[in-house]
Parts: structure tokens; sequence; C-alpha cells
């Protein structure tokens, strides 16, 4: 039985544990906020960071490098991420109110993958007083600092981390970035590092080719660039890595000069044009501006890949139909769409381009967009979206590759970016040159969007140029285009009507 006498000494006893913990909460909170008590943290960290290890020659070098810009080409396993999560670790401890620092990879789950669990075991072991939020994927800090995860899979990533004041920015995997790596190093995040003197962090391995802002800037070609590299070799955790090499080698069947082996474990720029998918060369394929009389009189052809998982990507494809030239016009990609997204973007693709000729990739994911278009907009628009031909892929690359070389398929740099970027990168997995590499690393949802269409309109025929009799109202030959257009649309209308068999 409770001794009732001794009651209101236990409570007393209890009360004033509690008021000795609350103290002792208030003191350390003090302490924490104080300017000597964060740099001995922050020097705990940049010296021990998860696994009280300090950190390695190369790792040491980039630490004390105060730079603004910053470039770490890498190969795998070099311990990169364990250098960077020190960093924001570090930027964070020096943020206050309004003050961001952001990470990010070519898609969100890359990032999350890449850094997530490493500051969330540093805010465990240093008790950081992080508020984590894990839905969001976004950390708060006591002084009113902000850290976010981003990921750059389109051209809207880009505007969503304009407009804030960044301490630190990391911009891992660069090499997966394609063209939007220079738009967001100069466009986003220069303007936004300005006012607290900010650092700018590209990290990543080499790519395949030698193009694009992560190779000029890891070359010095783009200047202000502090570089570091180094590999697996400096890796003073991983034992016996000769052998670790000498066993993937072996493995893959790979010489020391193979391409993939070269780029991935030794960090070194491999030129692999002899494993090209594509022969695009933007001397001849590339141009700034459409002919003179282009216009939306040329045929029009949309091609789309539809990714439940990857991107769901739209190319556009102009024909003049007086020549044999064919011009890419426009590509956009987008992760993460919902719902009818993809049916509306696809409706104002065919108002803009005054079109009726749409093909679409039905098989898996895609069937369901594919019949919601086509009940939802296919009798009003006159326009059902064809099935894509998927047959013979070495068939349909040696077809257009010959677009290519000829000349007769052209891009517009810059409304065309995001299938260019991947029509210059795609590589054979080896010398037989029958499968292509995919991944992460190599995504391909634009390039297939433009396959779809390029095999459309391979068969087309180029028709006599009429003469320039007057204004298209009294053209013979253009309002002959017109009514043939109007059929199109009145058989597509028709079989919208018709059973799905019948389609």
């Amino acid at each position: 039985m409770v001794d009732a006498a001794s009651m209101p000494a236990r409570i007393e006893r209890s009360a004033a544990a509690a008021e000795l913990r609350a103290r002792l909460k208030a003191e350390l909170l003090r302490r924490q906020d104080t300017r000597e008590f964060k740099a001995a943290v922050r020097a705990k960290i940049l010296e021990c960071g998860r696994t009280d290890t300090p950190p390695m020659a190369p790792q040491r070098k980039v630490l004390e490098d105060k730079a603004r810009l910053l470039l770490l080409c890498c190969s795998r396993r070099a311990g990169k991420s364990e250098v960077l999560s020190r960093m924001i670790a570090d930027a964070l401890l020096g943020c206050s109110h309004g003050e961001w620092v952001v990470f990010g990879a070519r898609t969100l789950g890359i990032a999350k993958d890449i850094i997530w669990a490493e500051l969330s075991v540093l805010d465990a072991k240093y008790c950081l007083g992080w508020s984590i939020n894990n839905s969001d994927l976004s950390i708060a800090t006591q002084s009113g600092g902000r850290f976010r995860l981003f990921g750059v899979d389109d051209r809207k990533s880009v505007d969503k981390v304009r407009g804030k004041k960044y301490r630190l920015v990391i911009c891992d995997e660069a090499s997966t970035y394609d063209e939007h790596l220079r738009e967001l190093v100069e466009v986003a995040f220069d303007p936004g590092t300005k006012d607290l003197d900010g650092r700018i962090v590209l990290s990543g391995t080499p790519g395949y080719v030698k193009v694009g802002y992560w190779y000029e800037a890891s070359q010095g070609i783009v200047r202000g660039w502090s570089c570091h590299h180094w590999t697996i070799r400096d890796n003073t955790h991983i034992a016996d890595v000769e052998a670790k090499l000498a066993e993937t080698r072996e493995m893959f069947g790979w010489d020391d000069d193979h391409p993939t082996y070269v780029c991935e474990y030794l960090g070194v720029w491999a030129d692999n044009s002899t494993l090209l998918v594509c022969d695009y060369n933007d001397a001849r394929n590339g141009i700034d501006e459409l002919p003179d009389d282009y216009s939306l009189s040329w045929r029009h052809v949309i091609g789309i890949d539809f990714g439940s998982v990857d991107a769901t990507a739209w190319v556009v494809l102009a024909v003049n139909p007086y020549t044999d030239e064919r011009y890419v016009v426009y590509s956009f990609s987008q992760s993460g769409l919902l719902g009818d997204e993809p049916v509306e973007i696809t409706r104002e693709l065919v108002e803009r381009f005054k079109t009726t000729y749409v093909v679409s990739d039905p098989a898996g994911g895609g069937l369901p967009f594919y019949k919601t278009f086509n009940a939802k907009h296919g009798q009003s628009m006159g326009c059902v979206i064809r099935s894509a031909n998927k047959t013979d892929l070495l068939g349909r690359i040696r077809m257009f590759n010959a677009e290519l070389r000829t000349g007769r398929l052209k891009f517009l740099r810059r409304e065309a970016a995001g299938v260019i970027a991947e029509t210059r990168r795609l590589l054979w997995k080896d010398e037989r040159k029958n499968v292509i590499v995919e991944g992460k690393a190599f995504p391909m949802d634009n390039w297939d969007a433009l396959l779809y269409a390029c095999m459309e309109v391979i068969s087309w025929k180029s028709r006599d140029k009429p003469p320039d009799s007057g204004p298209v109202e009294t053209n013979p030959a253009l309002i002959a285009a017109e009514k043939a257009r109007k059929e199109r649309a009145r058989i597509a209308q028709r079989k919208t009507h018709g059973s799905w068999f019948e389609r």
C-alpha cells in the first residue's frame, strides 16, 4: 500500500525533477543557439560525419575548399555522398530565417535515395533539433532555415526553385540533367545565391558524350568552377579495390579502356561515339529558326510516349508538304501526371498545331489515356489517336538514322532541347549494337515519342508546290488541302462512334 504521509514528498520530488529537466532543456537550447556551440558542432560534423571517421584526403580537400562554385567529378563509390551530407548539415547550422539549402537529382525519388537517410542519421547523432517532414521531404531548423529535395525531370522544375535565398545548392548526378542544368545554374540558382554569397555544387560521374554544361564546367570551358576529381581507388574504406575492379571487368567482358568502365569506375570522360545509337550531328540536324515558308498549313504529327512510372513525353513533328524535310518543332515531358492531365495536354497540342495526326503506344498504362482521349475529344476535334508502330526496333532505328544522315530530319534547338539531349546520349549496350542501354541515367521518353512520329510520316510523299496564285482563300491547291483535312477529320469522327475493334 502507498503511504499517504509520503505522497506530498513524492509529488514535490517529481515536480522538482520536472522543473530540473525543463531548466536543462532550456539551457541546452540556449547553448545550441550560441555561435560557439554551433561552431563546435559544425566542426565535429565536418570531421566525423555520421560514421565517426575522418574524411579521406580528397574529401578533406573539398570540405576545406571555400570556392563559391564547386564541382565534384568522381567515379562510382568514391564517397561523394558522405561529403555532400556533411556540407548540407554545416550549411543548415549557418542558416537564418528564410534561408534555404536544397539538394537535387534528376527525379525527387533519386534525390531521396541518395541523401535523405544520411541527413536523418546526422540529426539524431548530433541532436540538431531539426523538424523533419518525411511527407514533403523537407527540414526546418530551429533558427528558421529550410532544406528541401528537388527533382529536375522537366523545364517546369526550373521554375519551382526560383525566387528563394540560397545558402547552399547541390545538383547531384549532374550528367543526367540534360539541357536543364545550364538553365538551373544561370537562371535559378546563381541569382538566388547572391544575397548570402551562397555556394553552388555540381557533382556526379562523367558523361558518355562530351557535350553539355556538365562537360564544359568539368573541363574548365565554363569558367569559375573549382573542380575536384577522385575515384573508387581513393576510397580507403573499400578493401581490395583492384581485385573488385578486375572482377567487374571479367564479369562484363570489358577491356581496361571500355567506355563504360572508364566512365563509371575510373571517373574519366569517355567519348563513346562508336556506341551511339543515333547519328545526330548538330551542325547538320540542329537549327535555330524554321524556314520562312513554315506555317500551320504544314502537316503536324504528335508522337506520345505514355509513362505511368517514367515521364510522359510529347514530340511534335512538322512535315513540309512540298519537300522531304521534317522538323521537330516541340518536345515536352512530365512525370507524376494525374487523372486527365495527359489528355488535356494532348488536346491543347492538337488545337495549337491544328492536326489530326496523333500516334501513341496504347499498351500497358497508356491504354486508359488512349481510350479517354478518343472518347472525350475524338468526335469534337475530329482526331483519333492511332497506335504507334512498335515492331522491329532495330529496323526503325536504321530508318531514323537515314533521316538524320541525309539531313531530312532537323531539330529546332530551343523548342526541341529535351529530345535532342536524349537523341545524343542513347548508347548501345555493347559492340553488337542490338540492345540499347536503359536506366535513369539514359531516359528515352522523348526519343520514343519522336520515333513514333517519324515512323508515321516515313512513307509520306511530297507533292508539287503550287504556283503562288494569290491568297489562301483563292488558291486551289490550298483549298484542296483543306478539303482533304476535313475529310480526314470526318473519317476520324466516324471511327470515334464505331466499336473499339473497328478503330
